[in-house]
Protein backbone atom coordinates (compact mmCIF):
# COMPACT_ATOMS: atom_id res chain seq x y z
CA UNK A 1 0.00 0.00 0.00
CA UNK A 2 3.01 2.19 0.42
CA UNK A 3 1.78 3.65 3.55
CA UNK A 4 2.59 2.82 7.47
CA UNK A 5 0.38 1.64 10.37
CA UNK A 6 0.57 4.55 13.17
CA UNK A 7 2.11 3.12 16.24
CA UNK A 8 -0.53 1.44 18.31
CA UNK A 9 -0.39 2.75 22.16
CA UNK A 10 -3.16 3.30 25.07
CA UNK A 11 -2.66 7.66 24.43
CA UNK A 12 -5.94 9.21 22.70
CA UNK A 13 -3.98 11.11 19.87
CA UNK A 14 -1.94 7.93 18.69
CA UNK A 15 -5.45 5.58 18.65
CA UNK A 16 -7.26 8.37 16.75
CA UNK A 17 -4.14 8.15 14.07
CA UNK A 18 -4.26 4.35 13.84
CA UNK A 19 -8.15 3.95 13.40
CA UNK A 20 -7.95 6.74 11.31
CA UNK A 21 -5.18 5.10 8.96
CA UNK A 22 -7.29 1.84 9.34
CA UNK A 23 -10.78 3.03 8.17
CA UNK A 24 -9.24 5.03 5.25
CA UNK A 25 -7.52 2.25 3.87
CA UNK A 26 -10.24 -0.15 4.85
CA UNK A 27 -10.38 -1.25 1.39
CA UNK A 28 -7.40 -2.30 0.59
CA UNK A 29 -7.07 -4.16 4.16
CA UNK A 30 -10.07 -6.05 3.65
CA UNK A 31 -9.05 -7.35 0.41
CA UNK A 32 -5.40 -8.59 2.01
CA UNK A 33 -7.57 -10.13 4.74
CA UNK A 34 -9.70 -12.07 2.48
CA UNK A 35 -6.23 -13.26 0.37
CA UNK A 36 -4.03 -13.82 3.35
CA UNK A 37 -7.06 -15.22 5.93
CA UNK A 38 -5.35 -14.86 9.10
CA UNK A 39 -6.25 -16.78 12.21
CA UNK A 40 -7.68 -13.20 13.79
CA UNK A 41 -9.50 -10.88 11.76
CA UNK A 42 -11.85 -8.01 12.35
CA UNK A 43 -16.16 -8.80 11.80
CA UNK A 44 -18.24 -5.79 10.29
CA UNK A 45 -18.73 -5.11 13.53
CA UNK A 46 -15.44 -3.76 14.37
CA UNK A 47 -15.20 -1.63 11.53
CA UNK A 48 -18.60 0.07 12.24
CA UNK A 49 -17.45 1.16 15.44
CA UNK A 50 -14.34 2.35 13.94
CA UNK A 51 -16.22 4.41 11.66
CA UNK A 52 -18.18 6.06 14.32
CA UNK A 53 -15.70 6.53 16.83
CA UNK A 54 -12.89 8.18 14.66
CA UNK A 55 -14.76 11.44 14.41
CA UNK A 56 -15.04 11.77 18.14
CA UNK A 57 -11.61 10.85 18.50
CA UNK A 58 -10.66 13.63 16.18
CA UNK A 59 -13.10 16.01 18.03
CA UNK A 60 -11.01 14.86 21.40
CA UNK A 61 -7.24 15.13 19.63
CA UNK A 62 -7.82 18.70 18.16
CA UNK A 63 -8.66 19.86 21.86
CA UNK A 64 -6.03 18.02 23.81
CA UNK A 65 -3.64 19.97 21.47
CA UNK A 66 -5.46 23.61 22.05
CA UNK A 67 -5.34 22.66 26.00
CA UNK A 68 -1.44 21.73 26.02
CA UNK A 69 -0.32 25.15 24.69
CA UNK A 70 2.19 26.64 27.24
CA UNK A 71 0.02 30.02 26.87
CA UNK A 72 -3.41 29.15 27.69
CA UNK A 73 -4.39 29.82 31.30
CA UNK A 74 -6.99 27.56 33.21
CA UNK A 75 -10.18 29.66 32.25
CA UNK A 76 -9.46 28.95 28.40
CA UNK A 77 -8.72 25.45 28.95
CA UNK A 78 -12.25 25.38 31.14
CA UNK A 79 -13.63 27.05 27.77
CA UNK A 80 -11.89 24.66 25.93
CA UNK A 81 -13.30 21.40 27.50
CA UNK A 82 -17.00 22.67 27.55
CA UNK A 83 -16.71 23.58 24.02
CA UNK A 84 -15.43 20.21 23.18
CA UNK A 85 -18.79 19.19 24.95
CA UNK A 86 -20.49 21.01 23.03
CA UNK A 87 -19.03 19.84 19.65
CA UNK A 88 -19.43 16.12 21.09
CA UNK A 89 -23.30 16.61 21.88
CA UNK A 90 -24.28 17.74 19.13
CA UNK A 91 -22.17 15.15 17.13
CA UNK A 92 -24.87 12.83 17.60
CA UNK A 93 -28.35 15.15 18.97
CA UNK A 94 -27.05 14.13 22.61
CA UNK A 95 -29.74 15.28 25.09
CA UNK A 96 -29.16 16.00 29.16
CA UNK A 97 -31.73 14.86 31.46
CA UNK A 98 -33.47 16.62 33.90
CA UNK A 99 -33.99 15.41 37.35
CA UNK A 100 -38.34 15.90 36.72
CA UNK A 101 -38.12 14.46 33.06
CA UNK A 102 -39.98 11.36 32.87
CA UNK A 103 -40.80 9.00 29.72
CA UNK A 104 -43.45 6.44 29.63
CA UNK A 105 -42.09 2.55 28.37
CA UNK A 106 -42.77 3.81 24.84
CA UNK A 107 -40.46 7.19 24.96
CA UNK A 108 -38.07 5.32 27.06
CA UNK A 109 -37.46 2.25 24.30
CA UNK A 110 -36.23 5.22 21.39
CA UNK A 111 -33.08 6.25 23.71
CA UNK A 112 -30.35 4.98 25.04
CA UNK A 113 -29.89 6.81 28.87
CA UNK A 114 -26.43 7.01 30.48
CA UNK A 115 -26.57 8.78 34.22
CA UNK A 116 -27.84 12.12 33.34
CA UNK A 117 -27.07 11.63 29.26
CA UNK A 118 -29.69 10.51 26.76
CA UNK A 119 -29.70 9.93 22.83
CA UNK A 120 -32.01 9.18 20.56
CA UNK A 121 -31.04 5.41 18.68
CA UNK A 122 -32.41 7.51 15.61
CA UNK A 123 -29.92 9.93 16.06
CA UNK A 124 -26.97 7.52 16.42
CA UNK A 125 -28.03 5.55 13.45
CA UNK A 126 -28.09 9.15 11.73
CA UNK A 127 -24.84 9.59 12.84
CA UNK A 128 -23.76 6.13 11.57
CA UNK A 129 -24.96 6.74 8.08
CA UNK A 130 -23.30 10.10 7.92
CA UNK A 131 -19.68 8.03 7.75
CA UNK A 132 -20.57 7.00 4.34
CA UNK A 133 -21.92 4.39 1.54
CA UNK A 134 -19.72 1.96 2.53
CA UNK A 135 -20.55 2.10 6.36
CA UNK A 136 -23.85 2.31 5.31
CA UNK A 137 -24.37 -0.67 3.02
CA UNK A 138 -22.05 -2.70 5.69
CA UNK A 139 -24.78 -1.78 8.37
CA UNK A 140 -27.49 -2.37 6.64
CA UNK A 141 -26.62 -6.51 5.67
CA UNK A 142 -26.32 -7.55 9.14
CA UNK A 143 -29.51 -8.75 10.81
CA UNK A 144 -31.94 -6.86 13.37
CA UNK A 145 -29.81 -7.86 15.86
CA UNK A 146 -26.28 -7.29 15.07
CA UNK A 147 -27.68 -3.41 14.16
CA UNK A 148 -29.31 -3.24 17.63
CA UNK A 149 -26.19 -4.51 20.07
CA UNK A 150 -24.21 -1.63 17.55
CA UNK A 151 -26.36 1.00 17.97
CA UNK A 152 -26.22 0.34 21.47
CA UNK A 153 -22.61 0.27 21.97
CA UNK A 154 -21.55 2.95 19.79
CA UNK A 155 -24.60 5.35 21.87
CA UNK A 156 -22.63 4.15 24.94
CA UNK A 157 -19.35 5.04 24.07
CA UNK A 158 -20.65 8.54 23.07
CA UNK A 159 -22.70 9.30 25.93
CA UNK A 160 -19.81 8.27 28.54
CA UNK A 161 -17.00 9.87 26.81
CA UNK A 162 -19.20 13.27 26.80
CA UNK A 163 -20.08 12.41 30.67
CA UNK A 164 -16.40 11.70 31.69
CA UNK A 165 -15.47 14.85 29.53
CA UNK A 166 -18.04 17.23 31.08
CA UNK A 167 -16.64 16.42 34.53
CA UNK A 168 -13.35 17.56 33.80
CA UNK A 169 -11.70 20.02 36.01
CA UNK A 170 -8.37 21.43 37.02
CA UNK A 171 -9.03 23.73 39.90
CA UNK A 172 -8.57 22.14 42.93
CA UNK A 173 -9.46 23.24 46.37
CA UNK A 174 -7.31 23.36 49.65
CA UNK A 175 -8.18 19.38 49.93
CA UNK A 176 -7.03 18.51 46.61
CA UNK A 177 -11.20 18.28 45.44
CA UNK A 178 -12.72 19.56 42.42
CA UNK A 179 -13.45 23.07 42.83
CA UNK A 180 -17.47 24.07 43.38
CA UNK A 181 -16.59 27.92 41.98
CA UNK A 182 -15.28 28.98 38.00
CA UNK A 183 -11.95 30.03 37.59
CA UNK A 184 -11.01 33.81 38.58
CA UNK A 185 -11.93 36.26 36.02
CA UNK A 186 -8.65 37.97 34.86
CA UNK A 187 -9.47 38.52 31.67
CA UNK A 188 -10.75 41.88 30.49
CA UNK A 189 -14.07 40.78 28.65
CA UNK A 190 -14.87 39.13 32.26
CA UNK A 191 -14.30 41.97 34.13
CA UNK A 192 -16.04 44.30 32.28
CA UNK A 193 -18.98 41.98 32.82
CA UNK A 194 -18.54 42.51 37.32
CA UNK A 195 -20.05 45.35 38.86
CA UNK A 196 -17.10 47.13 40.68
CA UNK A 197 -19.01 45.63 43.98
CA UNK A 198 -18.66 42.66 42.73
CA UNK A 199 -15.44 42.49 41.75
CA UNK A 200 -14.21 44.08 45.53
CA UNK A 201 -16.16 40.91 47.28
CA UNK A 202 -15.30 38.24 44.71
CA UNK A 203 -12.07 38.27 43.37
CA UNK A 204 -9.93 41.17 45.47
CA UNK A 205 -11.01 40.53 48.56
CA UNK A 206 -9.78 36.93 48.82
CA UNK A 207 -6.72 38.00 48.16
CA UNK A 208 -6.30 41.56 49.98
CA UNK A 209 -4.40 40.39 52.97
CA UNK A 210 -1.72 38.14 50.68
CA UNK A 211 -1.33 41.33 48.68
CA UNK A 212 -0.90 43.72 51.60
CA UNK A 213 2.87 41.80 52.40
CA UNK A 214 3.87 42.96 49.47
CA UNK A 215 2.19 46.34 48.10
CA UNK A 216 1.23 49.28 49.89
CA UNK A 217 -2.62 50.17 50.33
CA UNK A 218 -2.19 52.72 47.83
CA UNK A 219 -1.36 50.55 44.93
CA UNK A 220 -4.02 47.72 46.46
CA UNK A 221 -6.33 51.11 45.59
CA UNK A 222 -5.46 51.61 42.21
CA UNK A 223 -6.55 47.89 41.67
CA UNK A 224 -9.76 48.93 42.49
CA UNK A 225 -10.00 52.12 40.76
CA UNK A 226 -8.72 50.33 37.46
CA UNK A 227 -11.65 48.04 37.73
CA UNK A 228 -14.35 50.66 38.26
CA UNK A 229 -12.19 52.73 34.78
CA UNK A 230 -12.36 49.59 33.08
CA UNK A 231 -15.64 48.77 34.08
CA UNK A 232 -17.16 52.32 32.94
CA UNK A 233 -14.99 52.38 29.83
CA UNK A 234 -16.56 49.33 28.24
CA UNK A 235 -20.21 50.92 28.78
CA UNK A 236 -18.91 54.67 27.37
CA UNK A 237 -16.50 54.26 24.84
CA UNK A 238 -16.92 52.48 22.05
CA UNK A 239 -13.67 51.94 21.07
CA UNK A 240 -12.95 50.27 23.88
CA UNK A 241 -16.00 48.27 23.98
CA UNK A 242 -15.59 47.13 20.07
CA UNK A 243 -11.67 45.83 21.53
CA UNK A 244 -13.24 44.13 24.17
CA UNK A 245 -16.34 42.37 22.24
CA UNK A 246 -13.40 41.04 19.68
CA UNK A 247 -12.04 39.13 22.33
CA UNK A 248 -13.40 34.92 23.12
CA UNK A 249 -11.74 32.38 25.16
CA UNK A 250 -9.10 31.43 22.08
CA UNK A 251 -6.85 34.91 22.93
CA UNK A 252 -3.80 34.38 24.72
CA UNK A 253 -3.69 36.89 27.97
CA UNK A 254 -1.31 39.25 26.93
CA UNK A 255 -3.05 39.59 23.31
CA UNK A 256 -6.08 40.52 25.57
CA UNK A 257 -4.49 43.18 27.75
CA UNK A 258 -2.21 44.70 25.15
CA UNK A 259 -5.27 45.53 22.94
CA UNK A 260 -5.92 48.24 26.17
CA UNK A 261 -2.58 50.19 24.93
CA UNK A 262 -1.20 50.19 28.71
CA UNK A 263 -4.25 51.27 30.59
CA UNK A 264 -5.36 49.63 33.64
CA UNK A 265 -1.38 48.56 34.47
CA UNK A 266 -2.55 48.01 38.00
CA UNK A 267 -5.65 45.98 37.24
CA UNK A 268 -3.22 43.82 34.54
CA UNK A 269 -0.34 42.86 37.05
CA UNK A 270 -3.10 41.97 39.92
CA UNK A 271 -4.51 39.70 36.84
CA UNK A 272 -1.26 38.38 36.21
CA UNK A 273 -0.46 36.98 39.30
CA UNK A 274 -3.75 35.07 39.54
CA UNK A 275 -3.44 33.88 35.74
CA UNK A 276 -2.48 30.23 36.61
CA UNK A 277 -1.83 27.36 33.55
CA UNK A 278 -2.10 24.07 34.00
CA UNK A 279 1.02 21.97 33.63
CA UNK A 280 1.67 19.83 30.77
CA UNK A 281 4.38 17.15 29.70
CA UNK A 282 6.25 19.92 27.82
CA UNK A 283 6.36 22.51 30.76
CA UNK A 284 7.69 19.74 33.31
CA UNK A 285 9.96 18.26 31.15
CA UNK A 286 11.64 21.75 31.06
CA UNK A 287 11.12 22.39 34.83
CA UNK A 288 12.82 19.12 35.32
CA UNK A 289 15.86 20.78 32.80
CA UNK A 290 15.83 24.34 34.31
CA UNK A 291 16.21 22.28 37.60
CA UNK A 292 19.52 19.87 36.87
CA UNK A 293 21.37 23.18 35.50
CA UNK A 294 20.44 25.46 38.88
CA UNK A 295 21.46 23.35 40.99
CA UNK A 296 24.70 21.60 39.43
CA UNK A 297 27.45 20.45 41.44
CA UNK A 298 28.24 23.37 43.06
CA UNK A 299 25.02 24.40 44.10
CA UNK A 300 23.82 21.18 45.93
CA UNK A 301 23.67 22.73 49.28
CA UNK A 302 20.67 24.87 48.02
CA UNK A 303 17.30 24.32 49.62
CA UNK A 304 14.32 23.37 47.65
CA UNK A 305 12.21 26.48 48.62
CA UNK A 306 15.28 28.86 47.42
CA UNK A 307 15.02 27.02 44.14
CA UNK A 308 11.35 27.35 44.22
CA UNK A 309 11.85 31.16 44.49
CA UNK A 310 13.96 31.11 41.66
CA UNK A 311 11.33 29.00 39.67
CA UNK A 312 8.71 31.91 41.00
CA UNK A 313 11.30 34.96 40.54
CA UNK A 314 11.68 33.78 36.24
CA UNK A 315 8.69 33.26 35.78
CA UNK A 316 7.34 36.33 37.19
CA UNK A 317 9.16 38.08 34.44
CA UNK A 318 8.06 35.97 31.70
CA UNK A 319 4.82 36.67 32.61
CA UNK A 320 5.44 40.86 32.59
CA UNK A 321 7.31 40.66 29.65
CA UNK A 322 11.25 40.91 31.34
CA UNK A 323 13.77 39.25 29.53
CA UNK A 324 14.95 36.63 32.11
CA UNK A 325 19.16 37.65 32.46
CA UNK A 326 21.42 34.90 31.79
CA UNK A 327 23.91 36.60 34.41
CA UNK A 328 22.77 38.47 37.46
CA UNK A 329 19.34 38.07 37.68
CA UNK A 330 18.47 41.52 40.39
CA UNK A 331 15.23 38.84 42.14
CA UNK A 332 17.36 36.47 43.13
CA UNK A 333 21.02 37.06 42.96
CA UNK A 334 24.16 36.43 40.86
CA UNK A 335 23.89 32.72 38.55
CA UNK A 336 27.22 31.03 39.66
CA UNK A 337 28.42 28.21 37.78
CA UNK A 338 31.51 27.60 40.25
CA UNK A 339 32.65 28.58 43.00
Amino acid sequence: MGSMCPKDTNRWVHLEHMLSWMFEHHRQLLIWIDEKKPASTADDSWWLMTGEVCPLLELVNVTLVIVQSPNLILSQQTSEIENLVGHLVSTMNMEMVGTNDAFDAMQASKFIVVDHWRVKIENVSRHLRNQGSWARNMFLVLDAANQTSILKEIAHFGLKLVQGISAIQAERNSNNKAALDFGIPVMPFQLVEMAPCDFINLVLDPYRSQLAKFWPDEKIDLIERHQQELFNAYKRELGSKLLIDKQDHTTFFNTRWDDLKGRFEHLRMFCDGLANAFANITSVESDFSILKWEKDDFRQSMMNLTLEGIFQAKQRRVVMGIPVSTGFDDAVGPNRTSN
